[in-house]
């Protein structure tokens, strides 16, 4: 009986035993999944934004965190799939047309030549000269062994004169002084030069200076007549 008796104690010492171990494992169990559900929700409400990636633990995308962002995480590969576009060329613009500003002037024309020199007549040999007074005025005749040219006039005072010139290198062979002894001519003298041969009238008074008019030149073959009138005196 005391035999039973002590077995049985023992028995039911074993099963106490064996009771409180399976509790405590129960209950150490309970507390590691307790932590881990802590442990992951902690993990989960973590802002990956906020936490530098130097952490010792990793987040892992979950359902809060797509709900928080708007979109599913994509792996790499797929975003690696997605073409990218080539970048399209601006078109040029046109070409700039010249404005009417940009056209260079056009270039300015070249100068005329000079002319050249008038050559002088020839000129030539006076053979006679000849004056004769009228009643209105006088007449100069010169006789040359050619045509004359050009005849050109002015007038001097003090002694009053008339001069005529006549273009051309002329040589004299005639007397190189006429004289009258009445009318409105006192004298003419007759010079040579080298490009022109010069008669100068000499007026008898110098009120005749202002009453005479421009001579007038005539020709007839190689025979010069040059007319002039003087307005009569009041």
């Amino acid at each position: 009986m005391k035999r039973i008796k002590g077995h049985s104690m023992l028995l039911a010492a074993a099963i106490v035993a064996a009771g409180l171990a399976a509790f405590a494992l129960h209950g150490g169990m309970g507390r590691t999944s307790d932590r881990k559900a802590e442990s992951a929700q902690v993990r989960m409400a973590v802002d990956p934004t906020v936490i530098p990636s130097d952490m010792p633990f990793e987040t892992s995308p979950g359902p809060a965190t797509e709900q928080a962002t708007g979109q599913s995480a994509e792996p790499a590969e797929s975003q690696a799939e997605i073409p990218v576009e080539a970048p399209v060329a601006a078109p040029r613009p046109p070409a700039a047309q010249p404005r009417a500003s940009d056209t260079p002037p056009p270039a300015a024309p070249s100068p005329a030549p000079s002319p050249a020199p008038e050559a002088l007549p020839a000129g030539g040999t006076i053979t006679a000269a000849s004056l004769e007074s009228t009643s209105g005025g006088f007449v100069l005749t010169v006789v040359g062994d050619r045509p004359i040219g050009p005849v050109t006039h002015l007038t001097l005072a003090s002694p009053p004169r008339l001069v005529l010139d006549l273009a051309g290198a002329w040589t004299l062979k005639a007397p190189n002084v006429l004289r009258e002894e009445d009318g409105p001519v006192r004298h003419v003298v007759i010079g040579v030069h080298p490009d022109k041969l010069r008669l100068v009238v000499h007026l008898r008074e110098e009120s005749l200076l202002g009453r005479l008019g421009d001579p007038v030149s005539t020709r007839e073959g190689d025979t010069l007549r040059v007319t002039a009138t003087i307005a009569p005196g009041q």
